[in-house]
């Protein structure tokens, strides 16, 4: 099963295995079933996979999607007049939590002070979940530390990719978006995942 945002975009990575076809004789596409409307996302498909890029829900759907909520899915690839159901299963909608924050000035503080800073965490459905004191920064920065491609490769292990061509079929879709840069790499595979909202 996998899990979407509804207010962010996924990349999907389905693992396929080829026989007597090759990827240009193939196209596939990721439907998912809402309220009797079929949405269709079109996959790029290569020897080992086909990715697919899912848009922002709440920007498509003309309906909020319930946190939890279950959409019937499949993956359908055609070819050399064939048919596959490659996939079928659903999707569970996930709700992204929102901060919100305003300042507030005290009219009656000495002109120098700092104002004060009040924020509220909010699910989609705008019901309070928590309103932290304080915020933590991170405990080392990326400037600090040296990324290496071992880095990188722990970091989607920890991600819940193990599989070796996958690791590469995501890491080489982020140098094309970022390039080389260890650190501007780290970020974006951290962004690639975050923006699946695992």
């Amino acid at each position: 099963m996998i899990e979407i945002s509804n207010n962010k975009e996924k990349d999907i990575i389905f693992e396929i295995q080829l026989s007597g076809i090759t990827p240009q004789d193939l196209t596939g596409y990721f439907r998912m079933d809402i309220d009797g409307i079929e949405y269709g996302f079109k996959g790029e498909i290569s020897e080992n996979s086909i990715t697919v890029f899912v848009p922002s829900l709440k920007n498509i759907i003309h309906r909020p999607l319930r946190e939890g909520e279950k959409i019937k899915s499949k993956l359908e690839v055609f070819g050399n007049e064939h048919y596959s159901l490659a996939w079928n299963d659903s999707v569970v909608i996930k709700s992204s939590i929102m901060v919100e924050a305003k300042v507030v000035e005290n009219k009656n503080s000495i002109h120098g002070k700092k104002p004060q800073i009040k924020a509220s965490v909010f699910s989609e459905d705008k019901k309070v979940i928590r309103s932290p004191n304080k915020v933590e920064a991170p405990v080392k920065k990326l400037d600090s530390i040296k990324i290496t491609k071992e880095h990188l490769i722990k970091l989607m292990e920890k991600m819940g990719t193990k599989d070796k061509k996958i690791q590469e079929i995501i890491l080489e879709k982020c140098i094309a978006n970022v390039g080389n840069n260890g650190k501007k790499l780290f970020t974006e595979i951290y962004n690639y995942y975050k923006r699946g909202s695992k």
